[in-house]
């Protein structure tokens, strides 16, 4: 049924099966996956993840199923805007197995999206132990330097500039900021907030540009953008 992308008969095939074996903890996390990556249906996919988890903590099986349905749920969550959540699922991931690279980059990533500038900051630096030179993990880092005025800043937005991606422009705009090459960094920086208005630390290299250009209203507006 999978192979002729008959999604529906492939649900109720599985479905069956766990009416007769209910304790298959691997094929509850099949069809979850099945669920959430074949038929998008979240809340469907979202039950069957937290019942690999009760029935993971019942039965002596491997953790790997529990691990990858936290996984799971945490992204789900993510998706629909619950970033606490996310954090919290992400955090039980790294319970069950603290090398789990793929929750540690998410985590790192998260912290920084509700701005729990100590956690994103902890998250990165274990995340490039495993992986050194990571340019989005390195743009993070950045980010939080340079809103805390940390010298710091300059050595990873530098390692983590780039034209490829948002992560990439974001930190060579704030490089070219420090740096003070205003032009530059206001065009990339106004390239930023088109996409992603809510960017704290773009606001604030734009508010210091602004105030070296003598244009003390812009500037004044950045500020409290930023602040707001």
């Amino acid at each position: 049924y999978l192979k002729q992308k008959k999604f529906e008969a492939a649900a109720a095939i599985l479905e069956d099966y766990l009416k007769e074996k209910p304790e298959a903890v691997q094929i509850m996390f099949i069809l979850g996956e099945h669920y959430y990556k074949n038929m998008n249906d979240v809340d469907k996919a979202t039950s069957a993840y937290k019942k690999v988890i009760t029935l993971s903590d019942q039965l002596p099986i491997e953790d790997y199923y529990k691990e990858q349905a936290y996984f799971s749920l945490a992204t789900i969550a993510y998706r629909k805007g619950d970033i606490e959540q996310a954090v919290a699922m992400y955090k039980n991931v790294l319970e069950i197995n603290k090398e789990n690279l793929d929750a540690l980059y998410a985590l790192a990533l998260t912290s920084m999206d509700i701005y729990d500038l100590a956690a994103a900051e902890g998250y990165s630096f274990q995340f490039l132990e495993k992986r050194p030179g990571d340019k989005v993990i390195m743009s993070v880092l950045g980010r939080i330097y340079y809103l805390r005025d940390d010298i710091r800043a300059v050595t990873y937005l530098g390692g983590a500039k780039s034209s490829g991606s948002m992560s990439g422009v974001l930190a060579l705009g704030l490089y070219y900021e420090l740096i003070r090459k205003d032009d530059a960094a206001e065009k990339l920086l106004t390239s930023v907030l088109k996409y992603a208005p809510r960017t704290i630390t773009a606001h604030l290299a734009m508010a210091r540009i602004d105030t070296r250009k003598g244009d003390m209203s812009a500037a004044f507006n950045e500020y409290v953008t930023t602040g707001v």
